[in-house]
């Protein structure tokens, strides 16, 4: 068997020795490093300040912040003008701590709106004129995300043309901007969003709805700011193919009429007979008029300054300096975690295959997985000569993207990443032809939450189960318990030896940015597959 140049092999004690890292690293460690690394690239003070995407520049009597996006620079004139910053979402707080290092003074006021907790992690500066209000605990929205909307509401619409308004625009951005159109209550939406997100709905279906039932989302916010000088809106996006309309449902986006309207999208989820009537009556209104064309503001400006492509550019990187070949899956990965973990599985399976079937085999073996998992439309071929390459640690395949799972415990803790990897790791463990030894998979939240509980995520595979604290003949049996319980969580928490750091469990804090999930599958491969 041909030896691996620059590596050390030991499964048993699951480590590998990277040339260029100088100490030896346990594999589900390579993994964590290339996730931070991806969370580190779009987190705002790598956008904002290392990038120099935003500049204050005087220049004799005039002032001016250039944006600079895109290979491309617009200037912006705020001469006489006063600046003012409103954001909501998970991300917002950290930009505008690096807006206030470059604009300092200039600022003249503003809104935030926040997840509790994050003001532990990042801060404004000392001297800001910026009033932050912390609110969704759980990432739902509630009576202190109400007032931050109300505030924010309030502020956007006394704004003149003497004024500039920078809109800070993140992934949670929905949920820390609740304004319910009357008489909807906020316990009647919030009740409808917790509904849609239990029986599975999508993110975009989710916001479809925000849209329909809110006073400032779909391109209202920017209506209500239709006398201000310019709005800029800044925005991380944390949707596939990154809709602006659709991300913390679009506030500043002129809203287009979607493909599938709300009711549809409740009726998909049996939901229209539970609803109350103040919910029932402002949908249908919504329907009656959803072919009036919203106002266009000239006034407005929109950039998108982060997305999961720049994450996972940054991971692919970041997995060649462990001498490991990544090969880019897809941005799109969505669906339910049921089917994800299987496809993932069975990808897996036919890559073990490939040194047996021919090309036209190997592909054909794969197709379907493929067309499951949205895989960009090169993936095979970056893929085959991956496993033809022989002086390699291993192929990293990364994708991104966001899972829905369907609760059914709601004294389960976990999240669709943790479950994901759990399910993986039943998977490949019930799998008793094969052995899976030399690979792992990770799946994280980039906003570094996942779920009810303190983590972003974990890592799955048949080798985390030579860790548990508990010695059982029923593996399988306890993995699909927790897994009915959606209590993922606990399963890494209770049976899984912490020997070192946080064990296979992801935890980050609150990142401070949001670009959707990372999935990371790490494969060692120990000589070369000839095609």
């Amino acid at each position: 068997m041909r030896q691996i140049l620059s590596v050390i092999l030991n499964f048993k004690g699951a480590r590998c020795y990277c040339t260029g890292v100088g100490r030896y690293l346990r594999m589900e460690d390579v993994l964590k490093n290339i996730f931070y690394s991806s969370v580190d690239a779009v987190k705002p003070r790598t956008l904002i300040s290392g990038n120099k995407f935003l500049v204050h520049i005087t220049s004799g009597s005039k002032e001016l912040i250039e944006i600079n996006h895109q290979n491309n620079s617009y200037q912006l004139d705020i001469t006489n003008k006063n600046v003012h910053i409103v954001g909501f979402g998970k991300g917002v707080l950290g930009i505008a701590a690096e807006i206030e290092h470059v604009l300092g003074n200039r600022i003249s006021d503003g809104i935030l709106s926040i997840p509790v907790g994050a003001q532990q992690h990042e801060s404004l500066s000392s001297t800001t004129k910026l009033k932050v209000y912390e609110g969704a605990a759980g990432n739902l929205p509630d009576n202190d995300a109400l007032k931050a909307a109300e505030a924010i509401k309030d502020h956007v619409s006394s704004l003149t043309s003497d004024d500039i308004l920078l809109c800070l625009i993140t992934g949670g951005g929905s949920a820390l901007l609740p304004l319910p159109i009357a008489p909807i209550t906020l316990d009647e939406k919030s009740t409808l969003i917790k509904k849609l997100s239990r029986a599975g709905a999508t993110i975009n279906e989710l916001n479809i709805v925000r849209i329909a039932i809110s006073q400032v989302k779909g391109g209202k916010l920017l209506e209500i700011g239709r006398n201000v000088h310019k709005i800029i809106s800044l925005i991380i996006s944390d949707i596939i193919n990154d809709p602006l309309e659709l991300i913390a449902s679009g506030p500043t986006i002129p809203y287009q009429k979607p493909a599938i309207s709300p009711i549809k999208i409740l009726e998909k989820y049996n939901l229209m007979g539970t609803l109350p009537q103040s919910i029932v009556n402002v949908i249908q209104k919504n329907e009656d008029n959803q072919d009036v064309p919203s106002m266009i503001n000239k006034n407005s400006q929109v950039f998108l300054i982060a997305n999961n492509h720049i994450a996972i550019e940054s991971a692919m990187n970041k997995a060649k300096t462990f001498n490991l070949v990544p090969v880019f899956l897809s941005h799109e990965v969505q669906g339910n975690v049921i089917d994800i973990s299987k496809a993932l599985f069975d990808l897996i399976c036919c890559i073990k295959m490939y040194s047996t079937l021919s090309r036209d085999e190997f592909l054909k073996s794969i197709e379907h997985v493929l067309e499951i998992l949205h895989a960009q439309s090169n993936f095979h071929v970056d893929l085959i000569n991956a496993l033809n390459q022989t002086t390699i640690n291993g192929i990293c395949i990364i994708s991104g993207g966001e899972t829905t799972v369907n609760v059914r415990c709601d004294e389960g803790l976990g999240g669709r990443n943790q479950e994901l990897a759990l399910r993986f790791t039943k998977h490949c463990y019930d799998a008793k032809s094969m052995e899976f030894d030399d690979l792992l998979f990770l799946s994280a939240g980039s906003d570094g939450i996942d779920g009810n509980n303190d983590a972003a995520g974990a890592v799955g595979g048949t080798k985390i189960l030579s860790n548990m604290n508990e010695k059982t003949l029923n593996v399988s049996d306890v993995m699909a318990d927790y897994i009915y319980r959606n209590d993922s969580y606990s399963f890494y928490k209770n049976f899984i030896k912490n020997y070192a750091g946080d064990g296979f469990h992801i935890h980050t804090g609150i990142t401070g940015t949001n670009i959707m999930d990372i999935h990371l599958l790490l494969m060692i491969m120990p000589n070369s597959r000839l095609s």
